[in-house]
């Protein structure tokens, strides 16, 4: 349990410092944002699953999943 809730605190604390990345990348950008951006992808997106049939899911660090379809 103690070893459960200590890795929970750790995820949690990368999640807030990977959040506290992407708010200063995004005050860093007086632009709206229109090309790809390294800094953004990788303080967003956790990872990128290719199917089968051609979608793609995005899963993001803060929890949020999107399936796109070609």
């Amino acid at each position: 349990q103690a070893n459960k809730l200590r890795e929970e605190k750790k995820n949690k604390a990368t999640l807030i410092n990977r959040i506290k990345l992407f708010i200063a990348a995004l005050k860093d950008n007086k632009d709206l944002v229109s090309a790809f951006s390294n800094k953004l992808w990788t303080a967003l997106v956790e990872s990128v699953l290719v199917n089968k049939d051609g979608t793609l899911k995005f899963v993001c660090y803060a929890g949020l999943t999107n399936i796109v379809h070609k």
